[in-house]
């Protein structure tokens, strides 16, 4: 089933003419898509809640499937809004937008304060703007402002704590060191110490020079929502080898955080004083791929923010390359044979299609061997569109040109047809637009090196269009263009489809979850499983739907009939169900029979005896677990009937479906809870039902932090003027007095409704300083920038 992100063309006009007008009519998201259900009154099919919050929601990372999509078209047909836009209550949320936006708020998170829709917030202050941008994008320009969005995130992560490792999984070419240069400086503006650095850790001097040019670049441009003093925060950002990391962490001044380039390194023992931290500071780690060959983890607390190659490429953002086998008779570089294919094949495509190609190789003798091959062949073409000055080498100890390594890369650069063959050195931290192909002359298992080299030609540059990258079969390559990376989770050996669910109640992610059983034909009893298991899920677990194919054996044009079954991971069975999932992939080579797999490894993973339900579960998705590395391995099998599968994409058989809470508590309140041992509860009792809120308070605990409770309307006012009438009455009383006078106004004036044990210890509040710290407005929230 085809899915549409919130760029897609078609999309952004049912937002625009239909969406934005209909929330102003209806008032709220939940009132806009009980009017859209009630439009489709005898059609087939139902728009759920949470389909409507992803698309006002600009974010890059959500999407619709094509049954949405076809739903909102037949209601757009007869648009009951189309022609009358609220023009005052787009004016209202523009003057209430106004004071945050003014005090450098980003617009997602001041739509986050307001109570409103991204989508309807960035209407009402730009227009009819596509997408929330950074800057002002042309039509026909990248769209960056999935860069709001990774900024946003990796704030609202750093908030949760000072100690924190955040993972930034960005693909090549999607501005990686940029979008983290923006969260060092938010970080240093909000610092509390004027005097606190930030160290920015890499393994490469050349990736340390490229750091620090697009610092400069990037406070020159100063684009809008960087803080007011870049230029003096960025004085504050060292850039450091990791050689240097042990002696910057002995310094006296505060870190206010650290940065690692290249993150799928830090699993190396050097890395070790990043993250042995002897004060507190968080970690923002930076990488295009998370998941090392050897599987070993990389210190990451939570992925904040991913986006794929393919929405960067709706964006128009990067190219999405065309990917070809590299045809040689076999792949020892040692016969002069072979390198011989490699030239001629370099040598003839860039003569057509080629502009700009690098080839890499990896060993030295390889690269030197393969350019003096194509060298001499240039010289036997007359016309070549590449001269015998525009091919060179690069590796770790010489290049073709004997110049200095960055020198030769910028006089490269400047080329716009030329042929560069390479050690994999240059897999990371080079970068070169115009590069338009890329031919991989070896065979590794390493999906990190294959992006990498991948990664060295979607970029893009006047005049490109296409991109191709030549190598030898990979499957999981192509597939990774279209999927983000799994980190420490379940194996993408099977290549699941990865789907994303945003919620931020309750309602959201019944919703949610519903609308995939229902998308997916699940059967009744199935259902009612999973809604049993979701009923003792608390709001903030995230749980995850895994959605597993049945055989299917009607007509593959009628694939989105077929039938599915669903799985409930929660926090109770996670660990039990990875290590099953992840243990099969390992064996299944010999594809093992699934009951006998979960009957003789279950029991060693935590399946107790009795768990006859859990068992069974358990058994079907090992089952369509097994059909999935039948299906991408090309292994034949008749279950495996007439699936809508094409080769190299993800598989037909699993649909891993993972939710994501997005918390839309605001800022003030995050930080009034920080402190508070029931923070994260009260906290979600509010993104519930933000309107019944309308005062939070805490009290002292005995031996240090605080206990919070929200207040309603009414308890709220009550409380205020019984402590007012205190603070009255106690003016009036000499200091000498007060003690004693405070028990018998308590036991005189009716207590407002609170438990005693909270009441007890609000002497603190009566004080105007007091009550300042110890209670906060929600109401008035929204009329103070934050």
């Amino acid at each position: 089933m085809a899915r549409y992100t919130v760029s897609h063309p078609l999309v952004r006009q049912l937002i625009s003419d239909m969406l934005i007008p209909g929330f102003l009519e209806t008032g709220n998201t939940a009132a806009l898509t009980r009017a859209l259900n009630d439009a489709l009154r005898g059609a087939d099919g139902t728009v759920h809640v949470n389909r409507v919050h992803a698309l006002l929601s600009e974010d890059v990372a959500r999407g619709v499937n094509q049954s949405t999509v076809d739903l909102l078209s037949s209601i757009f047909a007869n648009n009951p809004w189309a022609s009358r836009v609220d023009e005052g209550a787009l004016s209202e949320f523009r003057n209430r937008a106004a004071p945050h936006l003014q005090a450098g708020l980003e617009l997602p998170a001041v739509a986050d304060l307001l109570g409103v829709p991204v989508a309807v917030l960035a209407r009402a202050v730009r227009g009819a703007t596509p997408l929330v941008a950074t800057a002002p994008t042309a039509p026909d320009g990248p769209d960056w402002s999935f860069q709001d969005v990774a900024v946003e995130r990796c704030m609202a992560a750093f908030r949760k704590s000072e100690t924190i490792n955040v993972g930034l999984v960005l693909p090549t070419g999607a501005g990686k060191t940029r979008t983290a240069l923006r969260i060092v400086l938010e970080r240093l503006a909000a610092a509390l110490s004027s005097d606190a650095r930030a160290i920015w850790v890499t393994h490469r001097h050349n990736l340390k020079a490229q750091a620090f040019r697009e610092l400069g670049k990037l406070v020159d441009q100063s684009p809008p929502g960087l803080p007011a003093n870049a230029q003096v925060l960025a004085e504050r950002i060292d850039f450091a080898m990791l050689s240097e990391v042990p002696a910057l962490m002995e310094r006296r001044t505060p870190t206010s955080m650290v940065i690692v380039d290249e993150a799928h390194h830090a699993a190396a023992p050097s890395y070790r004083p990043v993250f042995d931290k002897k004060s507190p500071y968080p970690v923002l780690l930076l990488t295009a791929t998370p998941v090392r060959m050897d599987e070993k983890p990389i210190f990451i607390d939570e992925i904040a923010f991913t986006v794929t190659y393919r929405e960067l490429a709706e964006r128009r953002a990067i190219i999405v390359p065309v990917f070809e086998p590299l045809k040689v008779a076999s792949l020892d570089l040692g016969d002069p044979d072979i390198i011989d294919q490699i030239a001629h094949k370099v040598v003839d495509e860039t003569a057509s299609r080629f502009r700009k190609t690098m080839v890499i190789a990896s060993r030295v003798e390889h690269v030197e061997a393969i350019h003096a091959r194509i060298a001499r062949l240039l010289d036997e073409r007359d016309g070549h569109p590449v001269g015998p000055a525009d091919v060179g080498f690069i590796h770790g100890k010489a290049n073709s040109h004997d110049l200095g390594q960055e020198a030769l890369l910028a006089l490269f650069a400047e080329k716009p047809h030329a042929i560069l063959v390479s050690a994999q050195m240059l897999l990371e931290g080079f970068d070169d637009p115009a590069i338009d192909s890329v031919v991989i002359t070896y065979r590794t298992e390493s999906i990190v090196t294959l992006m990498q080299a991948a990664g060295r030609c979607v970029r893009h540059a006047p005049g490109k269009r296409k991109a191709w990258v030549v190598q030898v079969d990979n499957p999981a390559l192509a597939y990774r263009f279209d999927q983000r990376w799994l980190y420490e989770d379940i194996s993408d050996r099977p290549r699941p489809a990865l789907l994303d669910l945003d919620y931020s109640t309750r309602e959201e992610l019944v919703s949610g979850i519903e609308a995939l059983l229902a998308e997916h034909n699940v059967a009744p009893e199935n259902v009612r499983r999973v809604r049993n298991a979701l009923a003792d899920v608390e709001l903030d677990d995230e749980p995850r739907l895994m959605l597993y194919g049945l055989p299917y054996f009607g007509k593959a044009s009628k694939f989105d009939e077929a039938p599915w079954g669903a799985f409930l991971e929660t926090k109770s069975n996670t660990r039990l169900f990875r290590a099953l999932f992840n243990r099969y992939c390992e064996t299944n080579r010999e594809r093992a029979d699934a009951r006998e797999f979960v009957d003789s490894y279950g029991p060693t993973v935590g399946l107790e005896a009795g768990a006859n339900r859990l068992r069974r579960e358990l058994i079907e998705v090992m089952g369509a677990l097994g059909f999935a590395l039948d299906e991408t391995d090309d292994r034949p099998g008749a279950a495996l009937g007439n699936r809508d599968y094409h080769k190299h994409a993800a598989t037909t058989f699993l649909r891993y479906a993972i939710s994501h809470y997005r918390n839309r508590v605001p800022r003030a309140l995050e930080a009034f809870l920080a402190d508070c041992h029931n923070g994260a509860s009260i906290a979600a009792f509010y993104a519930e039902d933000p309107a019944w809120a309308a005062l939070a308070m805490k009290v002292p605990m005995p031996i240090g932090g605080f206990e919070a409770r929200l207040l309603s309307g009414d308890d709220a006012t009550i409380f205020v003027e019984w402590l007012d009438t205190l603070a009255d009455a106690l003016r009036a009383v000499e200091p000498a007095r007060q003690l004693s006078r405070i028990t018998v106004l308590r036991s005189e004036i009716p207590s407002p409704p609170l438990p005693p044990l909270h009441l007890d210890r609000t002497e603190g509040m009566i004080a105007e300083a007091g009550r300042r710290k110890l209670t906060l407005d929600l109401k008035n929230l929204q009329e103070q920038p934050s």
